[in-house]
């Protein structure tokens, strides 16, 4: 789970981080370990999935959440698109 709202050259999203807890609860009330990374910066945001794989290595199922501005790495914008696929 990311979830960023605050930035430093756009205006703060106020959603964003209600969606995120409402998320994180609904999935944990089913039963899935939810970890979450707030307002993350740039070296965060490149470590989160890595880290995120590393742990999901050998579960049934596994799930990223994002909540923010969409984003763009290597010249590839991810915007409502898996960072694994």
């Amino acid at each position: 789970m990311i979830c960023n709202s605050r930035y430093a050259n756009v205006p703060r999203l106020p959603n964003a981080g209600d969606d995120a807890t409402d998320v994180s609860a609904a999935l944990e009330r089913i039963g899935f370990e939810v970890t979450q990374v707030q307002n993350a910066d740039y070296g965060q945001m490149r470590a989160s999935p890595q880290k995120f794989s590393a742990d999901a290595d050998g579960t049934d199922m596994a799930l990223v959440y994002y909540a923010g501005h969409g984003f763009e790495i290597d010249g590839k914008n991810h915007w409502c698109r898996s960072m694994y696929g």
